[in-house]
């Protein structure tokens, strides 16, 4: 999202009519250096990595999703909501310094933020 602090990784979001994807589909993307994990801990999300260290990283989903509607829905949150977002980024640069070497502690530590803003998102989706 413009502006947001964020990791000096490219996040893609691919909604796709049906999961898993195809064979053909896992080796296009092998042709082009990502490498496949398969759903890595979240069922419906097939997740593809590339570089070393991490450059890009693409979640594939079906498009009528959980996964897919709940990560519009905070995007299109944190773009129309510029308080949400600072308070979003300000949580995560505090993060990444204390858990600068523990991946999964700065990801479980942004979850409660993050449920708590969309709660607020669904509300206003809503309206």
């Amino acid at each position: 999202m413009p502006g947001l602090a964020a990791k000096p990784v490219i996040d893609i979001l691919l909604g796709l009519e049906q999961v898993p994807p195809s064979q053909a589909l896992v080796f296009s993307l092998e042709t082009l250096s990502y490498l496949y994990y398969g759903e890595l801990g979240i069922p419906g999300r097939h997740y593809f990595r590339r570089g070393v260290p991490r450059t890009h990283q693409i979640h594939l989903v079906q498009v009528d999703s959980e996964f897919w509607e709940t990560h519009l829905l905070f995007r299109d949150f944190l773009r129309t909501h510029p308080n949400a977002a600072q308070q979003y980024e300000a949580l995560k640069r505090k993060l990444a310094v204390e858990f600068r070497y523990d991946r999964d502690r700065y990801t479980s530590s942004k979850a409660p933020l993050i449920e708590q803003l969309l709660v607020q998102a669904r509300a206003w989706h809503q309206a």
